[in-house]
């Protein structure tokens, strides 16, 4: 398969050098225009004034060049999986395409156009054509894959076995894991999954849909199902609804949850906020009723606005502030509520001196006897006048032996303030 793939590398880049005169697809004073022939051969026209072709404009951040001009390399919806493909309005199209006019019903695959739809079915996976009377990605016309192996959206064969396990039918093992063709080389942000080559979100009605499924429309239903690929992809479980906080279509009637008033109206819900329970459905919608049970709030820590006045626990800076918190960290204590959040927080202050001065016994001759709590010479007595804390002297004990004594001045903490460590 590693041969397959850079012959077809090699392959697409001498079709671009025959294309346009060097690589099909890099990274890469203005005369005004109107129309590209108002420009010199090694420019074009854009935005009122002809720019240079690219390479010679490089491109900017996340562009190709292909054709002397710069396109974005994937498309807002999706990632664009093949070698040489790019986004023009909205869809990933190879190099070999971009200036491509097919009639209406046909798409542009490998620089030459095929129906949209098979005569015997509608192809409705992301970029299919209609190729030898079945749908198959645009990126895989033409390719020859083993039998044991599919053609994927980048154009490259993969078996559909992984780690000696069939994937699921129609199904491909990629990067160790089994992936709808169509999938191949997408890449979807956190909180989402690819199906039929676009990426959906999870989170579906207060849930998370489970594995392999994605929301669609308000519901779960498996990735392989969405834009209508499956005959009936909803299988009814209950008649009527009565789960109506689990994201699911349940009764097949087209109306999830709470959506679904006439069956889960005042029923328990879920809006997907863990700061909030008990919540029900109310005219069509997840809601959240807060019922007070302090007032004001104090417990500062429980991640509840137990007050009802929108705010939770740091938050709630009139009720909360320098109170006690829990920052999650099993490392810390003492946490507290300081400008609205929770921190590992400690109180600091300046030594700010009173201008009296004193003298302090400091240590003494063992022979005088005592200890710390009762030391021999103890008298300590406040000094008028001037303080200099270099001042030292000794005093006798049993008239031989000394204790000795240090001038300072008094101290108190003062401008304290608490902070986050």
């Amino acid at each position: 398969m590693l041969r397959r793939e850079v012959w077809f590398l090699l392959v697409s880049c001498c079709l671009s050098l025959a294309l346009i005169g060097f690589a099909g697809c890099s990274d890469g004073e203005r005369k005004v225009c109107e129309h590209d022939t108002d420009c010199d051969l090694n420019s074009h026209c854009e935005a009122g004034g002809c720019v240079p072709n690219c390479p010679g404009t490089p491109c900017l951040v996340g562009q190709l060049c292909c054709d002397g001009r710069c396109y974005e390399k994937d498309c807002e919806a999706r990632t664009c999986p093949g070698v040489d493909e790019v986004c023009l309005d909205g869809r990933c199209v190879g190099a070999s395409c971009i200036d491509a006019i097919c009639d209406p019903g046909m798409r542009c695959a490998g620089g030459d156009c095929y129906p949209e739809d098979c005569p015997d079915e509608d192809c409705l996976g992301y970029d299919e054509v209609c190729f030898e009377g079945e749908c198959i990605i645009a990126n895989c016309i033409a390719v020859e894959c083993q039998p044991t192996e599919l053609c994927t959206a980048n154009g490259f064969c993969y078996p559909m076995v992984c780690d000696e396990a069939e994937c699921p039918p129609g199904q491909v093992c990629y990067q160790d894991e089994c992936r709808e063709p169509a999938c191949v080389g997408v890449v979807c942000a956190s909180g989402e999954r690819c199906g039929n080559g676009q990426c959906w979100p999870v989170a579906c009605g207060g849930q998370t849909c489970p594995e392999g499924e994605v929301c669609e429309k308000g519901a779960c239903v498996a990735s392989v199902c969405v834009q209508g690929r499956c005959e009936n992809p909803c299988e009814p479980d209950e008649q009527p609804e009565t789960s109506c906080a689990d994201g699911r279509d349940n009764d097949c009637d087209e109306l999830v949850d709470c959506a679904d008033q006439f069956d889960c109206e005042g029923a328990a819900c879920d809006d997907g906020d863990p700061q909030t329970s008990g919540e029900t459905c109310n005219a069509g919608n997840c809601v959240f009723v807060c019922e007070p049970n302090e007032q004001p709030e104090a417990s500062c820590g429980d991640g509840r606005d137990n007050d009802c006045d929108g705010l939770t626990d740091c938050a709630d800076l009139a009720d909360c502030e320098m109170k006690a918190c829990d920052d999650g960290d099993p490392l810390t204590d003492g946490d507290r509520c300081l400008e609205g959040i929770c921190c590992d927080a400690v109180e600091r202050c300046e030594q700010c001196p009173t201008g009296e001065c004193r003298d302090v016994l400091v240590d003494w001759d063992d022979e005088c006897g005592g200890s710390q709590a009762n030391p021999p010479c103890a008298e300590t007595w406040e000094v008028q006048g001037y303080c200099d804390e270099s001042v030292s002297y000794t005093v006798t004990c049993w008239g031989q032996y000394n204790c000795y004594y240090q001038r300072e001045r008094v101290t108190e903490d003062c401008n304290c303030a608490w902070e986050c460590r």
